[in-house]
């Protein structure tokens, strides 16, 4: 779907948080008092033999989050790498870098029974089941 040649992405884990990244960081991003913030945390992986740079700033990729039959949108995040959904940077030659999806949430989110990401460009589209 990511057509970045030699990099590999893979889905790692997800976490509740107040605030995340959770050191302090000039580029925290906090929940509001009803919401919690919703990590999705991607591997980007440069299975290439030389440095790679990857930029899907301009590849309209969405990533809706789906809870129980409700769906979301992933926060803007004002990350270092820009996220998985303004991801723009550059891996040493078989390095990895973390990149994640950030969704603003009902608290109720952390007690559902069914939680999935799907990734889709105009053509393509997968589903991430997120446990």
């Amino acid at each position: 779907l990511y057509h970045v040649r030699g990099a590999q992405f893979s889905y790692k884990s997800f976490e509740f948080c107040k605030q995340y990244p959770k050191k302090n960081s000039a580029y925290q991003i906090l929940a509001n008092k009803e919401e919690i913030l919703f990590i999705v945390k991607f591997s980007v992986r440069n299975a290439s033999g030389k440095n790679l740079s990857v930029n899907l700033m301009n590849r309209r990729i969405s990533y809706p989050l789906s809870v129980d039959g409700f769906e979301y949108k992933p926060t803007i995040s004002v990350l270092e790498n820009g996220g998985l959904n303004f991801l723009s940077t550059k891996i040493k030659a078989g390095k990895s870098e973390e990149a994640v999806l950030v969704y603003s949430v009902p608290r109720k989110v952390t007690a559902a029974k069914e939680l999935s990401v799907r990734i889709e460009d105009v053509k393509n589209k997968s589903t991430v089941k997120l446990n």
